[in-house]
């Protein structure tokens, strides 16, 4: 039986020039080598394209398909798509399901992907990179003196990935996850999953029982759980964010602690962001105002690129911390493992193993508007 290898790659860039002298020199080895495309690179790799007349989104995907077969071809490999959409990639439970056939059935000797870390593609560390947040928010509610917590979490391999790094965070400091909910973000009504989780049908119950108990009606209010205290929100979108949270006080849960992710938020609409009044969640200085230097920075950006400026206030802000620190590395008299630089995206330094470590600051929204919260010292 002849050896196999696979190649997951995001966008058919990605297995040409990182992985191309790997592909064909198995291929000539006699492996079957197949490769799996999860998206053709319809915006990131296709700019050219786009600028010819008449272009449409499916001329510029089937342009790419046939390129990337031709290359697959060239290399001695099979090539399977995903359309999984790219910048961001869109994965979802069939997109994983037919990933874990193709192990199944190819069996293969070695697998070539992605690192978690690639400074150049949003795509490639975006599922590591709210890992490390999720871990983030754990230290932080353990700080804050709370141990005993239920979360709400999207269904997939992301929300598994991000629910399994707070979990681990959580249950190494003494914290405990209660249980947790799996909701669709495509839906808008969580009632099913807020009331599973937070138990108001067994307060509920109760209030029946009572009743029937001593035969006359009660003015009642149900309650949640008493044994919770925190909620972690961990939502696909902005909009997940936006709908969960006053569900939340809809059922009596608006007096427990609710953090998130730095996702949860976007500056897009004051009145939109007052739903999510009250979360907390870890986020860049970039994205809190009342700093006079960032806001300088933010309005210069603002002149410059009008409305656009909201949406890409995130990106401006890595690429001016990236100028920030190379400069700090080069400095002379000082070593470049040494380099720290309180930037727009928080402190950046470097750990043991000399990768970037970025601390974030928190924040609570309060009237549609993030605020920073003070430092929380550990308990």
């Amino acid at each position: 039986m002849a050896k196999t290898g696979l190649v997951v790659s995001a966008h058919p860039g990605d297995f040409v020039w990182r992985a191309g002298g790997a592909i064909a020199l198995h291929a000539k080895k006699g492996y079957r080598v197949k490769i799996v495309c999860l998206a053709f690179g319809e915006r990131g790799e296709s700019q050219f394209a786009w600028k010819q007349p008449g272009m449409t989104l499916e001329k510029v995907k089937a342009g790419r398909r046939d390129e990337a077969e031709r290359a697959a071809a060239a290399l001695g490999a099979e090539i399977e798509f995903f359309d999984a959409g790219d910048y961001p990639l869109h994965l979802n439970e069939a997109h994983m399901e037919r990933l874990i056939d193709i192990y199944r059935e190819l069996n293969p000797s070695f697998v070539l992907t992605h690192s978690l870390e690639d400074p150049y593609n949003v795509d490639h560390p975006a599922a590591a990179a709210y890992a490390q947040e999720a871990r983030i928010v754990a230290r932080r509610i353990l700080a804050d003196g709370h141990r005993r917590g239920v979360a709400l979490v999207p269904r997939g391999d992301w929300g598994n990935r991000v629910i399994d790094a707070f979990t681990r965070e959580l249950t190494a400091g003494g914290g405990s996850l209660i249980t947790q909910a799996l909701y669709d973000p495509a839906e808008h009504d969580y009632s099913y999953e807020l009331t599973a989780i937070l138990h108001v049908d067994d307060s509920d119950a109760r209030h029946v029982r009572l009743q029937n108990v001593l035969g006359t009606k009660l003015n009642f209010e149900p309650r949640h759980r008493a044994d919770i205290e925190f909620v972690f929100i961990v939502p696909a979108s902005a909009t997940n964010a936006r709908l969960i949270q006053p569900q939340l006080k809809f059922f009596y849960a608006g007096d427990v602690p609710s953090y998130s992710l730095s996702n949860a938020y976007e500056p897009d609409s004051t009145a939109s962001n007052q739903d999510i009044d009250g979360l907390m969640y870890p986020d860049m200085p970039w994205m809190i105002t009342g700093d006079g230097s960032i806001d300088a920075i933010r309005s210069s950006i603002s002149q410059v690129w009008e409305n656009r400026a909201a949406w890409r206030s995130r990106l401006f802000a890595f690429g001016y911390d990236a100028c920030q620190l190379m400069l700090a590395m080069s400095a002379k008299g000082r070593s470049p493992a040494d380099a720290q630089v309180a930037g727009l995206t928080g402190v950046l330094h470097f750990d043991t193993d000399r990768r970037v470590q970025r601390d974030l600051i928190w924040v609570q929204v309060h009237n549609g508007e993030p605020r920073r919260l003070a430092d929380s010292t550990p308990q």
